[in-house]
This record gives C-alpha cells, sequence and structure tokens, in this order.
C-alpha cells in the first residue's frame, strides 16, 4: 500500500485533518490519534475477514471488508457500547495477554455481517450518446422580437 493512499484513506475515513487545528503540534496530535484509530481499524478489518474465512462456508470467498463502512459500523454502536458497559468491565483487559486478547477479538468479529461491512463495487458507467445538432441550427441566431412579432400574427 502506498503512502498516499492511505493517507487519502486516512482523510476519507477518518477525517483526520481538522481546519481548525492551526498549530503544528496540535495538528501533528490529531495525525497521531487518526494514524493509531486507521491501525486499529485495520486490525478489526482483518480480524473479521479471518473470523469470516474461519466460519464461513467453504464454496464461498471471503468478503472484502470496505474500512469505510466498518468505520461507519463501530461509529454507530460505540456510543451504546459505552452505555451497556461500566468502564470496570474494561479494566481486565488491560492486563490480558495478546493470544487471549486476539482470541477474544476474533470471537467478536465472528459475530460481525461480513456482508453488510463489505465494499460495493460501481457498476461500468452507461456512456450516453449525445445529441446530434446540426451545425447550421447550433449557429443560426433567432432575433427575439420576430419570434413574438411571428406568434402575434399566427394567433391573430
Amino acid at each position: 500500500m502506498r503512502a498516499c493512499s492511505s493517507g487519502s484513506r486516512l482523510e476519507a475515513v477518518l477525517h483526520s485533518e481538522i481546519r481548525s487545528l492551526g498549530h503544528p503540534r496540535a495538528a501533528l496530535l490529531g495525525f497521531a490519534v487518526a494514524t493509531l484509530a486507521y491501525n486499529v481499524l485495520a486490525v478489526l478489518k482483518r480480524s473479521v475477514e479471518i473470523a469470516y474465512a474461519r466460519t464461513g462456508e467453504a464454496d464461498t470467498a471471503a468478503p472484502d471488508v470496505s474500512t469505510y463502512y466498518l468505520a461507519l459500523d463501530i461509529r454507530g454502536q460505540y456510543e451504546g457500547m459505552l452505555i451497556a458497559l461500566p468502564p470496570q468491565y474494561w479494566s481486565h483487559w488491560s492486563d490480558a495477554a495478546p493470544d487471549v486478547l486476539a482470541a477474544k477479538l476474533l470471537e467478536l468479529a465472528s459475530r460481525v455481517d461480513a456482508f453488510q461491512v463489505r465494499t460495493r463495487k460501481r457498476g461500468p458507467k452507461i456512456r450516453k450518446a449525445a445529441p446530434y445538432v446540426d451545425a447550421a441550427t447550433a449557429r443560426s441566431h433567432h432575433s427575439t422580437a420576430r419570434l413574438l412579432k411571428r406568434a402575434r400574427e399566427k394567433t391573430s
């Protein structure tokens, strides 16, 4: 993955460029937080893909998970999760071993509907033919006064 594509993806998904942060240190902090959040999002994305590959049928391929739709799903569920689970619930995970944390992450990722957060491929563009207008007709000039005069003569 090239740096420019991930940088633009950071901006698009996480809104990492905050215009009001004019001070360089504040802008750097904002970008560092967005980079950290993007790395967490990449881990979650890969967890969903791996969990689906483990539990999915053998004849269907694992869908390509969209970073954008995954971020929207997390944004929609996060506030309710903070209300439902008090901070005491999260304290014992800070001391957990990496393999235990990874197993729990895969368990939770297996509950995500992978087809709901999959990438959507855009169909091919259908080209419409431009309507043809004769060059003489396109360049011709019509006086508004003459057109109004003819219209009045036809109605009289």
